[in-house]
Parts: structure tokens; sequence; C-alpha cells
């Protein structure tokens, strides 16, 4: 006989006793789950920013000592570390505190309601503070989906010359890391940019002006050898 669907709490599912569960209360049970999970992914980032910025200006982590050493934190960053490891990086943490910041003039029970990707277009994309702080553009932020978005700011705000932003991430070994950053700061220092975004893409550009059609010409020529052999 199957459990209540309710005794299932969302919070601590006992996945070896699942399977007592009927197929549809264990469906149901499972599907809330996930979708309350990809939600606190999705909007859960201005509370990971507000609670690290909150931690950086009262220095809250000068009385809490990590629980794998049990020794205080001595600073700011050893504590993000160990707070947040492994998926929730530092970097995200940080760029999280960084859209809070930017976004400090949108009230918060909105800012609660706007998902990641639309509070990186709001922080990044759109240059104007007066565009960012319209009621309808914050109202737009919180109804819809990234594309969306970004099509009603390119029709009602043209001059913000906005594009779509996509997010690459990459996992090196450490060795490759330090080779990678090397090359993007001599890329940025030459060229006078200064983000990690403009670097690569300049890099890449730069690639493609000195070799895309050199290569393009000899794979067609390798693959017209091949044909008449």
């Amino acid at each position: 006989m199957s459990k209540p669907c309710a005794e299932l709490h969302l919070a601590t599912i006992d996945w070896q006793s699942i399977t007592q569960y009927e197929t549809v209360e264990a469906a149901i049970a499972l599907d809330r789950r996930l979708r309350a999970i990809a939600k606190a992914v999705e909007y859960g980032w201005w509370e990971i920013g507000h609670i690290a910025n909150v931690f950086q200006e009262q220095a809250l982590w000068k009385v809490l000592s990590d629980p794998v050493h049990d020794e205080p934190y001595r600073t700011y960053t050893e504590w993000l570390e160990s707070a947040a490891p492994g998926g929730m990086s530092r970097r995200t943490c940080n760029y999280n505190k960084r859209l809070v910041t930017v976004l400090a003039g949108i009230p918060v029970e909105d800012l609660r309601q706007i998902r990641q990707s639309n509070a990186f277009i709001l922080a990044d994309g759109i240059k104007s503070e007066r565009v960012r702080l319209n009621p309808e553009v914050i109202e737009a932020a919180k109804k819809l989906g990234q594309d969306e978005f970004v099509e009603k700011i390119q029709h009602d705000f043209p001059e913000q010359a906005l594009e779509r932003r996509c997010r690459l991430v990459f996992h090196l070994e450490k060795s490759a890391e330090a080779v990678v950053l090397a090359v993007l700061d001599r890329v940025g220092a030459l060229l006078n940019i200064p983000d990690r975004d403009g670097q690569l893409e300049a890099l890449c550009v730069d690639w493609k002006t000195e070799h895309w059609e050199e290569e393009l010409h000899a794979v067609s020529e390798a693959e017209g050898n091949q044909a008449e052999e």
C-alpha cells in the first residue's frame, strides 16, 4: 500500500522508500521537487548576492569557524570558498553580488521575481539607468523569458543596441588555465580591453581573420584529394 503523497517532504526525499509510492503520486511529488529546485536556481541569485554583500560589508565571516578544520575564517574569500564550494563557485557568488549592487535602484520585491538571465541583461546589457529603472522594463523582466525580454528591449529601446548574451563555461586543467589567462591578459593589454568577454571575442576574431579562410581552403583541398583517390 502506498504512503500518502503529503508525507513525502520535498526538502528531504527518502529515495529508498520512493518506490513504495503509487506511480502517479511519486511522479507528482518528484515533479514538484524538480520545479522547486529549478526555481530556486533561477530566482535565487538575488539572495545569494545579498548574503555575500552582507557578509563582506559587515565582516560576518569573522564570527564563524570553518566546520571542516574548526578554525576561524581569516578572510571573506576563505569563508566564501567554504560556504559555496563546487558548483556554487566563488565567481558565481561574487557575480551575483555585483548584480545586486548594480541593480540596487530596483525594489527588492521586484528583483526577487526576476530570473537570473534577465538580471544579467538588466545589469550588463542595458547601459542606460533610465531604461533599466523604467517600470515597464522591470515588469517585462519579471514576466518574460530571456529571448522575449531581449526582443522587447530591442524593439522599444533600439538605442541600447542590445544583443542576447550567452554564457560559456570551460573546465580547464590548472596549467591550461594559467596559459589561457596569460593570453587573455596580453590581448587586453594590447587592445585596451578590460573584460574577459571582450578579450576572448577579440582573440577569436583575430584568429578567424588570420586563419579561417586558410583552414577552410586546406580542408577543402584535402577532401578533394581524398575524392580523387
